[in-house]
């Protein structure tokens, strides 16, 4: 009965031309590349780091995450909170988990897993199911973690009893959180590290962007 309840078959058309699509897609890719490393969006992270000069050092000390990444993470998912993404969390994950129920959407992500969690998610926090908007991937926050990310990463930084990826302070801390996990190490950006960070969005243009972005903003 909710007129926010869609269902985004979208998700799972495709182009009749494959070469197409990969040319569109490295398009955009290439599009998006450009518009993180000018000059003004480095700036923005170089300002970032010293306005948050105590949570970064705060955070830095407590995961052993070097700053510089956790800011770059935000600056490619969501340039620093601007664009969390359009769509209701709720509408994507169902879209997607009868997508693949239906077989018509083929994906390694238990999509209906992540549906049913973030159900729960929104029961035990008192959420509405369509209060949070997100990412055509049903990620959500300012470091864009999907449901079952929420649950085995996500922190309570600013000790309010309730842990919300859309404040900076929850936020940052649950990507260092989630990077420290996965068995991040030292401030090197190494085998190890790289593949930890392809592990947070499976595509090695954006690993190497974030270790671009990082090295350019670091002081």
């Amino acid at each position: 009965q909710d007129p926010r309840l869609k269902f985004h078959s979208e998700f799972f058309k495709k182009l009749k031309d494959e070469k197409e699509k990969k040319e569109t897609i490295r398009a955009k890719i290439k599009k998006f590349v450009k518009e993180v490393i000018k000059e003004e969006s480095v700036m923005e992270g170089k300002n970032f780091l010293i306005e948050n000069e105590n949570l970064l050092s705060t955070i830095e000390e407590n995961f052993e995450v070097p700053r510089e990444i956790l800011v770059a993470i935000l600056r490619v998912e969501t340039n620093f909170g601007k664009n969390k993404g359009n769509y209701y969390v709720f509408n994507a994950l169902s879209s997607r988990a009868y997508g693949q129920y239906q077989k018509i959407y083929k994906s390694r992500t238990n999509w209906k897993n992540e549906l049913e969690v973030f159900i729960k998610i929104c029961k035990e926090n008192n959420i509405g199911i369509f209060d949070y908007k997100g990412s055509r991937a049903g990620c959500f926050g300012i470091v864009q973690f999907l449901p079952s990310s929420y649950v085995n990463f996500a922190v309570d930084q600013d000790g309010n009893g309730r842990i919300d990826l859309f404040n900076i302070e929850d936020g940052l801390s649950s990507a260092a959180n989630y990077l420290r996990k996965n068995g991040w190490q030292g401030k090197n950006f190494d085998k190890k590290n790289k593949l930890i960070l392809y592990r947070y969005n499976k595509a090695w243009w954006y690993v190497d962007l974030l270790i671009r972005y990082a090295e350019l903003i670091k002081n």
